[in-house]
């Protein structure tokens, strides 16, 4: 037998070590695929000693049981994928939230007559093998399949076979479990450094707190409020702990926590049936990376592409920005004139950007984007205020100079009057001159500051562009 993961992330290291630490299964009878070759997860399986590949058909032909683990809204684009390499021997098992065996069956049937799926809900304690996993089979599995799988699952945690309508409740109880223990035994530390404990000896404590509790309830058969009440003794700390938690909705922000990864769940299940990829839940990146799968195509997906429009967005202001600064040395305008020149164009290069991308209103990333566009462009309006003052302030200091100088020399050329002082004479030209040379310095100074704002604007919108 051998395993396949579509889906490199958590959950298949998780798994892939937890079955070989069971040694169910040698690590080199496993493969996983995934676009991203450089996440930690990726470099921990091929540590680990499975086979790992870019190619998710490739995946399909090394399996024999082959898990769906990754997000819910791009199983039908993987489906699409991979449906024609699916053989008899297939076990096709879904571990994706929300996905349903029937839609992805209905998918699968357009290839096989009888493919058979299992979903199943797990969590990320099987990577020390105390998962919680529970499977639901589909129309054409057969009782051997769900044996195999448990035998699988089994060994790197509890593992029993649902009927399918429950596992949306598993998926808000057990399988986002993990991160409430986890969120809980930070608080239980930080309240224990409140208190004096050293960090590491607080989450120490609260964690073995916490399994020592889990396996007390597991190992006996009383409930968890008589196990409570045991600790809890009459006008104890324990007591007046419990009431400051009932106090503040402990079990009801538990319970409601629950209600919400389940209703969420659901949510994905209804955008996996739609077969379209909501701006909110997924990120460009990734969405890239499945439009570049074979097969799949941008058809039905929400998202407007229009990367041309995004450079262009990018070359505008570089390209006027440039020609501005550039032609302003061969161009003798007015201060005023220059400044309302840049202005206005500036504020042009604004709005023409705010048109362009005709895709804010659906696509969330553009957010970001647009508010560094602003904010670059109003950088430079603040800077080319600053350089008119201070350039026209040095200008006019050395014209100033200048014009006196001129009024004396017309004085002296007169009938009468001393004569002229020509050292102090050409001593203000030169000092005329040096105000000038100083503008001038200061102008270049600021075309560098403006092409330092630009690489800066530049690095930044291509950090979030990659981000989201």
């Amino acid at each position: 037998m051998s395993v396949g993961f579509i889906g490199a992330g958590q959950l298949a290291h998780a798994l892939v070590k937890g079955f070989t630490a069971a040694g169910v299964i040698a690590t080199h009878r496993i493969t996983a695929s995934s676009p991203d070759t450089d996440l930690p997860t990726v470099i921990g399986l091929r540590k680990m000693g499975a086979f790992f590949t870019t190619s998710n058909k490739e995946t399909v032909s090394k399996s024999d049981v082959l898990f769906l683990a990754v997000k819910p809204h791009i199983i039908p684009f993987v489906l699409d994928e991979i449906g024609p390499d699916i053989e008899d021997r297939h076990l096709i098992v879904s571990c994706a939230a929300g996905v349903t065996i029937s839609s992805i069956e209905k998918k699968l049937l357009q290839y096989r007559s009888a493919p058979k799926v299992i979903r199943c809900m797990t969590n990320t304690p099987v990577v020390v093998r105390e998962g919680a996993t529970v499977y639901a089979t589909g129309t054409h599995a057969e009782v051997e399949d769900g044996k195999l799988l448990e035998q699988l699952m089994a060994s790197v945690g509890y593992c029993t076979e649902v009927e399918e309508d429950l596992i949306d409740a598993v998926t808000g109880l057990s399988g986002s479990g993990p991160a409430y223990a986890f969120t809980a035994v930070d608080a239980l530390a930080d309240g224990g450094v409140k208190m004096g404990l050293p960090r590491r000896l607080a989450v120490r404590l609260g964690a073995q707190a916490l399994l020592g509790a889990a396996k007390m309830l597991l190992e006996s058969e009383q409930h968890p409020g008589q196990l409570k009440d045991n600790v809890a003794s009459p006008g104890g700390a324990t007591i007046h702990a419990l009431h400051v938690m009932e106090s503040g909705g402990f079990r009801s922000l538990l319970i409601n926590a629950v209600e919400a990864s389940c209703i969420r769940t659901r949510e994905l299940q209804y955008l996996a049936d739609q077969e379209k990829i909501s701006p909110a839940a997924i990120k460009k990146t990734t969405l890239d990376k499945v439009l570049q799968q074979p097969g799949v195509t941008a058809a039905g997906i929400t998202i407007k592409r229009r990367p041309l429009l995004h450079v262009i967005n990018i070359i505008l202001p570089v390209f006027f920005f440039l020609v501005l600064d550039v032609t302003s040395y061969f161009i003798d305008t007015d201060g005023a004139d220059k400044l309302s020149f840049k202005v206005t164009l500036l504020l042009a290069i604004s709005v023409l950007l705010l048109i362009l991308n005709d895709t804010l209103p659906s696509t969330t990333y553009e957010l970001p984007l647009i508010g560094i566009y602003c904010s670059a462009i109003f950088s430079l309006i603040g800077i080319s205020i600053l350089e008119t003052i201070l350039v026209n302030f040095l200008r006019a200091k050395g014209a100033k100079i200048l014009s006196a100088s001129a009024a004396v020399t017309g004085q002296d050329d007169g009938v009468s009057g001393p004569p002229v002082d020509q050292d102090r004479d050409q001593k203000e030209f030169q000092i005329a001159m040096w105000w000038i040379k100083v503008a001038r310095i200061t102008d270049m100074m600021f075309l560098i500051l403006y092409l330092l704002t630009i690489v800066v604007f530049l690095s930044v919108l291509g950090k979030v562009w990659y981000i989201h």
